[in-house]
């Protein structure tokens, strides 16, 4: 945050009025299970349904659950098969962190206590308890380089100390549903109720948006140049300046002779 308030005060006034447990990693609960400050999963799934979602409420949900049921099936299968307990995305992660460990080495305080050190930092670690004082063991229930560091100290097997939402079973249990096939509109029950008519189609006067909006970086900052309807800059042809026309320009006008020679 110093650093930060350094480079940009606003940017450091508006964090400060944001609670941090909202955005900083060091005010995580340890109840998810998630360090993740993205929502690319949200992202990757409104991608997938950019065609779906221009049909009418009906067919798009047919489109949805036709795509979640053959998915959740090549999920099952696909995991059926998989020869680990760790699962890849998982076990790529503790590689990584495998690697990083080496770096560091525990020196024994009791039974299951340690002190991890490298150079001048250190942390206290509880193998019995799975908690690091660098908090992202607890924050993830995966072992950081610091628990691996101790657990190899010990001639355990690493793996055993991951939470068992990461492992084969657990995907297993998430994907053991079946979404099932359903008929056609010819073959559904009819009841005494009058069909709902969709609501009248109203064709919008531009040209309809298929893909997300980016925010331009400097899109909240009123104080920066104008931008025209093209996403370009203004400049006026009378100066060249830029952020205004040529009829509110200050300067003088250049006349014919001026802009010929």
């Amino acid at each position: 945050m110093k650093s930060l308030r350094g480079l940009n005060e606003g940017a450091f006034r508006h964090l400060n009025g944001i609670p941090p447990r909202f955005w900083s990693r060091s005010r995580f609960t340890f109840l998810s299970k998630c360090d993740s400050l993205v929502n690319n999963m949200s992202e990757s799934f409104n991608a997938v349904l950019i065609e779906a979602r221009e049909k009418p409420i009906v067919t798009m949900l047919e489109d949805i659950r036709v795509y979640m049921m053959t998915r959740w099936t090549a999920n099952r299968e696909r995991v059926l098969n998989y020869p680990g307990n760790i699962m890849p995305m998982i076990r790529k992660k503790l590689e990584k962190w495998a690697s990083l460990a080496r770096d560091w080495r525990p020196y024994w305080s009791s039974a299951s206590k340690y002190e991890v050190m490298c150079g001048l930092d250190k942390y206290v670690l509880d193998l019995a308890a799975g908690e690091c004082s660098c908090r992202k063991w607890q924050m993830s229930e995966i072992p950081c380089p610091h628990a691996i560091s101790c657990i190899t100290f010990k001639g355990l097997n690493f793996e055993s100390y991951v939470d068992d939402c990461y492992k084969k079973e657990a995907y297993i249990m998430c994907y053991q549903e079946v979404i099932h096939p359903v008929n056609g509109p010819e073959l559904w029950e009819r009841t005494q109720y009058d069909d709902v008519i969709p609501p009248p189609y109203r064709r919008p006067s531009h040209r309809p948006v298929k893909k997300r909006k980016r925010r331009a970086a400097d899109e909240d900052n009123r104080s920066q140049t104008h931008l025209s309807w093209r996403g370009q800059v203004q400049r006026c042809s009378n100066c060249g300046g830029e952020g205004h026309k040529k009829s509110g320009c200050s300067q003088p006008k250049k006349r014919v002779c001026d802009m010929i020679f």
